[in-house]
């Protein structure tokens, strides 16, 4: 899967098994891998940079400048493999989750940390910003609810949930006021949650497709979701009306 491209569209960032390798587009060569093992990664506003997680715990930032990768910084805070990241949509906080069940959140310029919510039963499986970015959601692989934080006081907003299966994505409407998860399992599909009353407005159940939902997306109304599938012969994309209640 590419994740990302470079400014001048000669080079894509591609999640390797268990690590991340460069390609030159242009002559579909693979180059170098980009260091040690890398966990996960995520590209900042403009691709300008990229952060990649480290099976150590360590989160690595690069400067992506025509096509070359220079690395800026490297953030220290977790004490194993950085499972989750995702910028802000000012590209101003990095939010890092990790094995040890931390979510942290990183100061992209200076490099410090800014919050850190702990506390979690498992290992956080993936992390969303809201699109004013003062809302941050988050679950753990295992963990049996989605829980939405306020970035500012750190004080929880709201558990969303109980899910069925564990969630591999999630997606705040252009307002914040929705929350849409993408689970593990294809028959259970996407769950759309009413983020202020907790309540669970639709469940979007994807026939013949056997895979997770790793990524998903609204439109700017935010009454469309598009959702991508992985494994089995019913992968691909798929859309649904997020406004409607359940």
């Amino acid at each position: 899967m590419i994740h990302a491209l470079s400014p001048d569209g000669r080079r894509a960032v591609q999640a390797e098994g268990v690590g991340v390798r460069l390609w030159d587009v242009e002559g579909g060569r693979k180059l170098h891998p980009l260091g040690p093992i890398y966990t996960c990664l995520a590209p900042g506003p403009g691709n300008s940079v990229i952060a990649c997680g480290t099976s150590d715990g360590t989160v690595v930032l690069f400067d992506v400048k025509a096509g070359t990768w220079v690395e800026r910084r490297r953030l220290q805070g977790h004490t194993g493999p950085v499972t989750a990241l995702v910028f802000s949509p000012d590209g101003e906080t990095l939010a890092s989750g990790g094995s040890e069940n931390v979510v942290i959140l990183w100061d992209v310029a200076g490099g410090k940390e800014r919050r850190r919510f702990a506390g979690q039963s498992a290992g956080i499986s993936c992390i969303a910003f809201s699109l004013d970015g003062q809302s941050l959601a988050f679950t753990s692989t295992y963990e049996a609810a989605v829980k939405v934080w306020d970035v500012q006081t750190g004080e929880p907003r709201s558990t969303l949930g109980p899910h069925p299966v564990p969630v591999l994505s999630l997606a705040f409407s252009s307002d914040g006021k929705i929350l849409a998860a993408g689970t593990q399992d294809g028959p259970n599909g996407v769950l759309v949650w009413d983020i202020p009353s907790g309540r669970l407005r639709h469940t979007f159940f994807l026939e013949g497709q056997a895979g997770g939902v790793p990524s998903l997306v609204f439109s700017p109304p935010g009454d469309l979701l598009a959702s991508a599938t992985w494994g089995g012969p019913g992968q691909g994309l798929g859309y649904g009306h997020a406004g409607t209640a359940a």
